[in-house]
């Protein structure tokens, strides 16, 4: 079973993150914890480091990028038009998104980290004026972890957890299969609306947001009690907005999530599915709605240290070089750091974060 599960993790470093076998699940979540006790405690899941790793390649590559326009600015006196034009005075290769889902693998165009200038590479429609590119930057995570005053969050998880495990037993015991069955509705619902890993922030609209609510809500799972919303605090009667935001949070935790996207193509395949597989999966749907919930609660509920997020703006004095991140499409680096879906590498995050703590311009020092 060691092997087995080092083999797994040594095959997966060497191949893309968008390789088959990220569509299989990893040798260590298919172990049983009570069997296998000892591998359990002493070998822990690894699939942090993964991405971990291409956050990393983003960074590296991302700052050869940055410093090279840079370079053509001072030396050229305007910036690249791309970043093919850095080439070779500067840099002999143009380094590739870590994010990117393939491409075309003769032309390549879509492999390379996304690079623009504010306003001047930028569409805008014929009746609007152009304006400065805004970004939220969400700084939520690591960057202020321990921070936050919030001495009841470790509780609430735990409660959160115990009651996830709940649910799941109350499903197991309504009736045979019926864990099979429960998840086998979930993804019914999910390919009737068309919703996959890069689409699902479009396929969201005031048409389908309702049927998607109720399809991964826990009644519609076959378990009452307990309520995972009381449990949170969420209010029960929330605005089609906020409906809205935690159904897209919702979506990109579950895509990003290897026990949902294994059991998931095992449903659309139309295969036999395993329980525990199935019971995974549910675990997913469970975990993530709370998550989209807790996400939302702390946007809505800002900490001493101010809200969640804050929005800068942008204009064609500077420029934006950003990975489309772990849901695979370039989104113009709108809502960037953690948790976001594009991976932003300049400006960089922290620099951001220090002009807004010090209430200056973004990027002023830089300017000056």
């Amino acid at each position: 079973t060691i092997d087995a599960i080092y083999n797994d993790w040594e095959r997966r470093w060497s191949v893309p993150h968008y390789d088959r076998i990220w569509n299989q699940q990893m040798e260590r979540r298919l172990i049983d914890p009570a069997r296998y006790t000892l591998i359990e405690e002493f070998s822990p899941d690894l699939y942090s480091i993964f991405q971990d790793r291409l956050a990393l390649r983003a960074d590296l590559g991302g700052a050869r990028m940055a410093l090279s326009v840079i370079g053509y600015r001072r030396g050229k006196g305007v910036w690249p038009s791309d970043l093919a034009a850095i080439r070779p005075t500067f840099v002999d290769n143009i380094d590739t998104d870590p994010f990117h889902d393939g491409g075309d693998r003769i032309i390549k165009q879509f492999e390379i980290l996304e690079y623009f200038v504010p306003i001047r590479d930028q569409k805008f429609g014929p009746r609007e004026d152009p304006h400065p590119h805004k970004i939220r930057v969400f700084r939520a995570g690591d960057i202020f972890e321990g921070l936050t005053h919030n001495g009841d969050q470790g509780a609430r998880n735990v409660q959160i957890e115990e009651a996830i495990g709940q649910l799941l037993s109350s499903i197991d015991r309504s009736s045979r299969n019926s864990t099979v069955q429960a998840f086998k509705r979930v993804a019914d619902a999910l390919d009737n609306v068309g919703v996959t890993g890069s689409n699902y922030k479009s396929k969201v609209n005031h048409e389908t947001i309702q049927g998607l609510t109720i399809a991964l809500n826990q009644q519609a799972l076959g378990a009452s009690s307990p309520n995972l919303t009381e449990i949170i605090g969420m209010a029960n009667e929330i605005t089609l907005e906020q409906a809205h935001t935690i159904m897209i949070d919702q979506l990109r935790i579950l895509f990003e999530d290897a026990d949902f996207t294994s059991a998931y193509a095992d449903a659309r395949r139309s295969r036999r599915m395993q329980a525990d597989v199935a019971a995974q999966g549910l675990e997913a749907v469970l975990r993530s709605g709370a998550q989209a919930m807790m996400n939302l609660q702390q946007q809505l509920a800002p900490s001493s240290f101010g809200p969640d997020h804050f929005d800068i703006e942008l204009d064609d004095a500077n420029f934006i070089i950003f990975a489309r991140g772990i849901d695979r499409r370039a989104d113009w680096a709108r809502e960037v750091g953690p948790g976001a879906t594009d991976y932003l590498v300049w400006p960089p995050i922290l620099t951001l974060l220090r002009s807004e703590f010090r209430q200056e311009p973004p990027m002023s020092a830089w300017s000056d």
